[in-house]
């Protein structure tokens, strides 16, 4: 089975997650996952094959247990309005692709300097 997403994308989708003070809903949604259930199978593939830090396992792990005081809960995104709502996902979104594109430069700058 070929798979549709490429390694570097779902680190990608992964690092932004445990990036984000959203939950794994909102950061799934925000990025275009049809579910949750992707972010949390790459979480567990990726772990599995090595590629994540050990921060960002012990991330995963606090983000998954435990609740911040900063960090909106599901609830306070209920009680956004839908623009705000709208802007708090579309900032996710941009913040993703920002971060993706570096991530993108890093690797062409790495792959310039290897030749």
């Amino acid at each position: 089975m070929v798979s549709k997403y490429s390694t570097e994308f779902k680190l990608h989708v992964v690092r932004t997650y445990l990036s984000s003070p959203f939950g794994i809903r909102v950061v799934a949604r925000s990025l275009g996952l049809p579910s949750k259930n992707y972010l949390t199978r790459w979480m567990q593939e990726l772990t599995q094959k090595g590629l994540l830090t050990k921060e960002e396992i012990a991330a995963m792990e606090q983000k998954s247990s435990y609740q911040t005081k900063n960090r909106p809960a599901v609830e306070s995104m209920h009680e956004m309005s839908p623009s705000e709502k709208q802007l708090a996902e579309e900032n996710l979104r941009l913040k993703a692709e920002v971060d993706f594109l570096r991530t993108l430069v890093s690797l062409d700058d790495l792959n310039s300097k290897k030749k």
